[in-house]
C-alpha cells in the first residue's frame, strides 16, 4: 500500500479505506479470488474482488478529499450564529457572516453603510478576528498572541487573566512571522514525510518477508513431518515383518514339538499293550526280548516346551525433538521500542534423524568447542584472553595482566554461516551480554588480515554514540545510540541479503547501524585488561 493521499478511495465494511489502485494491486498479487483481507485489522471481506471493486467506491470520502485539497473545508463559519458557513466578510464589523445573519446584522441604521464582501480566496479575511471564548470576555476580540503560552488572547485576558503579565504581540505580526517560517517548516515536514514513507516501505518489506517466511517454514514443517511419517511407516513395516518371522518360526517349532509328543505317545501306547499281554502270558523268550524295549521306554527323555509368548521390550524413545520455531519481529514508536523476541517452540524427531549440520570450525576447537551446542560462533583463546564455556554461552575475559587491549574475533564468517543455516533465510543473529565492559568495543571485523589492517565496525556500548567504522556506510543511528549499562544484552542481526547490520538493546530495536557491508566479516570484541563479555549465541 502506498500510504499516500487516497486516490479513488474504496471503503470496506470494517471501516478502513484504501486507494483503488492499491487494493487492485494486492488482489492481483495475492491472486485471491475469494475476497480481500484488510491489512489493518485482518478482517476478511469475501465480496471484494477485482470485478466488484467498483461497488466499494466511496464517493463521499472522495468528495471530502477534493474539498480539503481545494480548501473548501477551511472556510470559516458564521461568527454570528456560529452554525452556518460564512459567505460574506464585513471589514467594518470584522465579522464573517452567512447570508441570513448579514441581513439581520446590517438592518441597524448605524450599519447600513457597511459593504460586506463575498469570501473569495481568503485574502480578504486575513485581518479577521474571533471572539474570545473565555467566560466573561465574549465582548472582546482575540487580537493578541501570547508568546509565552503560544495562544490567542484578548486585551482583557492580558489585563486580568489568564495571560496577565505575559509578553504578547498583535495577531497580524505573529501570523506574519509564522508565515515566514512556514517555508522551512514545510521542508522539514517533507523530510518527516519522506522518513515515514521510508519506514512504511520497510513495513511493506517486513510484511512481505513475514508472509514468505511463514509459508517457507510451514513448507519445511510439512516436508519434515512427511519424512517422519515415511520413516515411521518404514519402521512399522520392518517391525511387523520381524514379528511375522517370529510367528512363523514359533508356529513351526510348536508343530514339530506337538508331532514329537504324539509319536512318542503312540509308541508308548503300543508298547504298553504288548507289555500287558506278556505280563500274564506269552513265551519266556518274548518277555526277555521285550525287556530291553521296556528299559528304553523307561529311560526315554520327555521333551519339554516352555515360554510366555510374545513380548515387546525396548520400546525406544518416540519423543520428537530438534525442531525450533521462532518469530523475530520488532516495532518501535516515538523513540521507545517494543520487541517481540524470538519465542522458540520445540518439537522432537526420531532418534535416527540425520543430525543438524555442525557449525563450521566447531570440530577440533579448543576449550571453546564445549559451548558449540549453545553458540554457533567459536573462538580461539590467546595468552591474555580466556575462552570459557558456560550454560549460557561463551565467556570471553581479558586478563588484568594484559599489556593492552586485545581483539578477538569468531572463527566463522557470515559467508561461511549463510549456507549452513539456510532456514534463517540470510539473517544471522548473535547476542552479547556486557558483563564487565567499561571501555571495550563490540562489532564485526574482517578475518583475513593478509591485505593489511582489517576493516571493521566497532561500537563502544558504554559510551553514548561512540563508534569507529571502516567498513560499509554507518547510518545516523550510530550517533543516536544510548550508553549501555553493565549486564545489558546487545543483539546484532546481520542481513546477508541487504548487507546491513542491525542492533537492539535489551530487546528494544535501535535500527540499522551499517549498510553496504560484505559477508567476509565475523563478530568481534576488543577487551581492555580486566573486562569480559558473554556471547549468548
Amino acid at each position: 500500500f502506498c500510504f499516500g493521499v487516497l486516490a479513488e478511495p474504496v471503503t470496506v465494511s470494517c471501516g478502513h479505506s484504501f486507494c483503488t489502485r492499491c487494493v487492485r494491486s494486492k488482489l492481483d498479487k495475492t491472486g485471491m479470488g475469494d475476497g480481500f483481507t484488510c491489512p489493518l485489522c485482518n478482517q476478511h471481506h469475501s465480496g471484494l474482488s477485482v470485478r466488484t471493486i467498483g461497488e466499494f467506491a466511496d464517493a463521499e470520502l472522495a468528495e471530502r478529499i477534493m474539498r480539503i485539497s481545494r480548501g473548501d473545508d477551511s472556510k470559516p463559519a458564521c461568527q454570528w450564529c456560529e452554525e452556518a458557513p460564512a459567505s460574506l466578510f464585513c471589514g467594518d464589523c470584522q465579522y464573517t457572516l452567512c447570508t441570513e445573519c448579514n441581513l439581520a446584522v446590517h438592518k441597524n441604521a448605524a450599519k447600513r453603510h457597511h459593504a460586506p464582501q463575498p469570501i473569495g480566496d481568503g485574502k480578504n479575511i486575513r485581518t479577521m478576528t474571533r471572539k474570545c471564548d473565555v467566560r466573561g470576555h465574549e465582548e472582546y476580540r482575540l487580537e493578541f498572541y501570547c508568546t509565552q503560552c503560544e495562544a490567542l488572547c484578548c486585551a482583557y485576558c492580558l489585563q486580568i487573566a489568564p495571560h496577565r503579565g505575559h509578553e504578547s504581540v498583535l495577531v497580524s505580526k505573529a501570523a506574519q512571522e509564522v508565515r515566514q517560517r512556514m517555508g522551512r517548516d514545510l521542508e522539514d515536514l517533507g523530510q518527516v514525510k519522506a522518513r515515514i514513507e521510508g519506514m512504511a516501505n520497510e513495513l511493506n518489506r517486513v510484511q512481505g518477508q513475514y508472509g514468505e517466511t511463514y509459508d517457507h517454514v510451514e513448507s519445511l514443517i510439512t516436508d519434515r513431518f512427511n519424512a517422519f511419517r515415511h520413516q515411521l511407516v518404514q519402521r512399522e513395516v520392518e517391525v511387523r515383518k520381524i514379528l511375522q518371522n517370529l510367528r512363523d518360526v514359533g508356529d513351526v517349532s510348536l508343530s514339530e514339538s506337538r508331532l514329537a509328543y504324539l509319536m512318542k505317545l503312540n509308541s508308548i501306547n503300543e508298547a504298553g499293550v504288548t507289555f500287558r499281554r506278556l505280563q500274564h502270558g506269552g513265551a519266556d523268550y518274548e518277555v526277555l526280548q521285550n525287556r530291553a524295549t521296556m528299559s528304553a521306554f523307561l529311560r526315554m527323555d520327555v521333551p519339554s516346551v516352555s515360554g510366555t509368548g510374545f513380548r515387546l521390550s525396548d520400546l525406544g524413545d518416540l519423543n520428537l525433538s530438534g525442531l525450533t520455531i521462532s518469530l523475530d519481529l520488532h516495532s518501535s514508536e516515538a523513540g521507545s521500542g517494543v520487541q517481540l523476541p524470538p519465542q522458540p517452540q520445540t518439537a522432537g524427531i526420531p532418534a535416527d534423524r540425520p543430525p543438524r549440520p555442525p557449525t563450521p570450525g566447531a570440530q577440533g576447537a579448543d576449550q571453546s568447542g564445549a559451548a558449540a551446542n549453545k553458540n554457533r560462533f567459536s573462538f580461539k583463546g590467546t595468552p591474555d584472553v580466556s575462552i570459557r564455556p558456560t550454560q549460557e554461552g561463551t565467556v570471553l575475559s581479558c586478563s588484568e595482566r594484559a599489556p593492552h587491549q586485545i581483539g578477538v574475533h569468531a572463527r566463522e564468517t557470515f559467508e561461511t554461516l549463510k549456507p549452513v543455516w539456510q532456514e534463517e533465510r540470510g539473517l544471522i543473529t548473535w547476542r552479547i551480554r556486557l558483563d564487565q565492559l567499561r571501555q571495550g568495543f563490540i562489532g564485526v571485523v574482517e578475518t583475513d588480515t593478509r591485505s593489511g589492517q582489517p576493516e571493521g565496525f566497532h561500537w563502544q556500548p558504554m559510551q553514548a554514540g561512540s563508534y569507529e567504522g571502516t567498513v560499509g556506510r554507518a547510518t545516523h543511528v550510530c550517533k543516536a545510540l544510548p550508553a549501555c549499562k553493565p549486564r545489558d544484552v546487545v543483539t546484532f542481526t546481520y542481513d546477508t541479503s541487504a548487507n546491513a547490520l542491525k542492533v537492539s538493546i535489551n530487546n528494544i530495536d535501535r535500527g540499522t547501524l551499517v549498510t553496504n557491508m560484505h559477508t567476509h566479516l565475523a563478530p568481534c570484541v576488543i577487551l581492555p585488561p580486566g573486562e569480559a563479555v558473554t556471547f549468548i549465541g
